[in-house]
């Protein structure tokens, strides 16, 4: 299945270059545990899914509620064994249903600057040391607000390993911490 037709599958919320530098993320760094807060039709969810079905691994996807676009698409690409759906709000996840320390965090869920923060502030202290964090619609002013206050505190946590552009449409950055 190539990019474009998993973001088909997802309603188009993510282009097929972000989708494509989010397998090429998973392959580079082989993350066991990946956490990833916003699915909505399950773009990222399926990518993240197709990778970990390759090279072992586990995606949870955090979501109050999840599209049944989504479930379907987990069903029909046969991901249930790779993918813990839990359907809750991100901050207010219990964490002994993740497995930890967390490779490969997505942050693509609340788009307000604030909740972006939370988000990265909550999940951060459970990403492993070289871990990834990655940021979808960093193009978005709320979320470009949230990344311009993290990089002002914690410039010196972060370093950028990978964005895809073009510049102007939504974006994925990620950093290794």
């Amino acid at each position: 299945m190539d990019f474009v037709e998993i973001a088909a599958r997802g309603g188009d919320r993510m282009y097929w270059w972000e989708l494509e530098l989010l397998d090429q993320l998973v392959r580079k760094y082989r993350p066991k545990s990946i956490v990833e807060i916003g699915a909505w039709d399950g773009c990222s969810t399926m990518t993240l899914g197709l990778a970990v079905k390759k090279i072992g691994g586990h995606v949870f996807s955090i979501d109050p509620t999840p599209s049944d676009i989504l479930n379907n698409n987990i069903h029909e690409l046969g991901l249930e064994d790779y993918i813990t759906k839990l359907e809750q709000s991100s901050p207010w996840i219990d964490m002994d249903l993740i497995e930890l320390p967390i490779d490969f965090l997505l942050i693509d869920g609340n788009h307000n600057t604030r909740w972006v923060l939370v988000d990265y502030h909550f999940f951060r202290k459970y990403v492993r040391k070289n871990g990834i964090i990655a940021l979808h619609d960093c193009e978005f002013t709320s979320v470009k607000k949230a990344i311009d206050i993290i990089l002002e505190t914690d410039k010196n946590l972060v370093k950028e390993v990978a964005y895809s552009g073009p510049k102007g449409k939504r974006g994925l950055l990620a950093w290794q911490i």
